[in-house]
């Protein structure tokens, strides 16, 4: 019986992950944002954000592949590839446990690499801070209108 209980919360996870929270509303991500930073305590949540066709924001939480969830995250090459095939990506979210909302030099650098904006809430001090790279692969205008009402 705890087989099933077990894979059925698996499935559960699994379902939660592979839909995309769509709004047209900054406030509403926002939210939204804060609620899936809580997901997990016991390792960083990390997301695609990005935009549709209609400009409406679009949120899909990833899969942590790292060996250090707590510490750090990965996200996986093909979920990334399969995101930006259908939305205009602008963002990588994710959560920090305990540290505050401070990029760590692992996001700075992987902002730098990926050239994406950076948005991390901290569960810790309940704060967002937005780390944008020198070189950027978006319209700076859509961060900035997050970065308005953080």
């Amino acid at each position: 019986m705890a087989f099933f209980l077990l894979e059925g919360f698996l499935e559960l996870i699994h379902l939660n992950m592979n839909k995309d929270f769509c709004t047209k509303s900054k406030n509403e991500l926002i939210s939204f944002l804060k609620k899936e930073a809580e997901y997990s305590l016991l390792s960083e949540v990390c997301g695609l954000v990005g935009l549709d066709s209609e400009n409406n924001y679009v949120y899909r939480r990833m899969q942590n592949r790292s060996k250090n969830p707590e510490a750090y995250f990965i996200i996986d090459p093909y979920d990334y590839l399969n995101f930006v095939k259908t939305y205009f990506c602008f963002s990588v979210f994710h959560s920090h446990l305990v540290c505050d909302e401070t990029p760590s030099d692992f996001d700075k650098k992987t902002s730098e690499n990926c050239c994406y904006a950076f948005i991390i809430y901290s569960i810790n001090t309940e704060k967002f801070f937005i780390y944008e790279p020198t070189l950027k692969d978006y319209d700076v205008n859509t961060i900035q209108g997050i970065r308005d009402i953080l």
